[in-house]
């Protein structure tokens, strides 16, 4: 992808069997393209090296692959870019790490997916639609309102 002059976004699309499985917006400043927010996609990717690192002793791009079902060639692509962006590093085994800036992206979409289901299955949700509706969510939702809700289900757990 390319960034002209003055342009305020750039989005990159990486697409398996006509199927969105990353994108990646950076928002561009006048003089080059410092990533100040990046998407769902890339947030799930990041989220889900987190998760799966949790269980195992290292993670592979075909772990996720078979996490989230997508191609490796799709999942190789986007960690690259995740890699070129500064979120992961890759060892010469081919494992991958979250550096410290995309601990902090997972780590805050997994507490977000975890007190949102919470909140979600206390209001009578089922689990399994408490945990899909969380996935959509916790990407989108403002600081604001998720702390707020944060706030509520924690204080019904200690009270």
């Amino acid at each position: 992808f390319n960034l002209t002059p003055g342009s305020s976004y750039a989005i990159l699309v990486v697409k398996d069997a006509g199927r969105t499985v990353f994108c990646l917006r950076y928002h561009c400043k006048m003089f080059g393209g410092a990533c100040l927010k990046i998407q769902e996609s890339a947030e799930n990717y990041l989220e889900t090296i987190l998760v799966l690192s949790l269980d195992k002793p290292y993670v592979r791009s075909i772990d996720i692959a078979n996490e989230l079902g997508f191609s490796k060639p799709s999942v190789s692509r986007a960690i690259g870019i995740l890699r070129d962006a500064g979120y992961v590093s890759v060892d010469d085994q081919g494992h991958l790490l979250l550096t410290t800036s995309g601990i902090l992206i997972a780590e805050k979409i997994f507490e977000r997916h975890n007190i949102l289901t919470e909140s979600l299955a206390s209001l009578g949700v089922d689990s399994e639609t408490a945990a899909d509706d969380a996935c959509k969510i916790e990407h989108d939702i403002s600081e604001k309102s998720f702390d707020v809700i944060k706030k509520r289900v924690r204080g019904k757990n200690n009270g």
